[in-house]
């Protein structure tokens, strides 16, 4: 399943691009939906390996400053923090895609990302919400409703819908191209003479 790592690993990367010093934050909006789509019905070593590869591409260019204190310290770090977006990919379960999919998903990614990672361990590392990129865009105006984590839970909603309408546009896709196979074997099958 190397296009799933692949995805998963990119969206990482994107996702890192959202904070700074690139400052392209509409990208947590949209990262985090090639994470779901790498892992949604995928079985669970490759959702957990998809999540860890997502969290390496993620950790490591957001974390890159740690090198100051080390190699090893920044090495540590970056993989000690890509085991929560594994063990979030990990509790994605069965899910497929679905709406109810996609709402469960946002809440596990803010109990996940947002809640544990930025207690454990050692009293946590918060670096890395999906909120903080959007402070002082119109979108921060949803942080008087419930802090940074509300806006980490509407981004990653709006990204969850991404994935929807992705998967949606590819199912549909694929069912035209099937249509229009079975209407070209029908046709051959009249001019033939069956």
């Amino acid at each position: 399943m190397p296009w799933r790592h692949a995805l998963a690993a990119a969206s990482g990367l994107a996702l890192a691009l959202a904070f700074p010093p690139f400052g392209l934050g509409f990208l947590v909006l949209v990262a985090p939906a090639g994470l779901l789509l790498a892992a949604w019905g995928a079985p669970p070593t490759t959702r957990a390996t998809c999540g860890f590869l997502f969290g390496l591409g993620f950790f490591g260019p957001l974390l890159s400053w740690v090198r100051e204190a080390g190699v090893h310290a920044w090495i540590a770090l970056v993989l000690t923090q890509s085991l929560f977006p594994a063990a979030f990919a990990l509790a994605l379960g069965r899910a497929r895609g679905s709406l109810g999919d996609a709402l469960v998903a946002s809440s596990l990614w803010v109990l996940v990302m947002d809640a544990l990672h930025s207690r454990f361990p050692f009293g946590g590392f918060p670096w890395g919400s999906l909120g903080d990129p959007l402070v002082g865009t119109p979108l921060g105006a949803i942080a008087p409703l419930g802090g940074g984590i509300a806006v980490a839970m509407f981004a990653f909603v709006v990204a969850s819908a991404l994935a929807l309408a992705v998967g949606v546009a590819g199912a549909l896709l694929c069912y035209l191209s099937l249509l229009e196979t079975a209407s070209r074997g029908s046709a051959a099958a009249v001019a033939e003479g069956w």
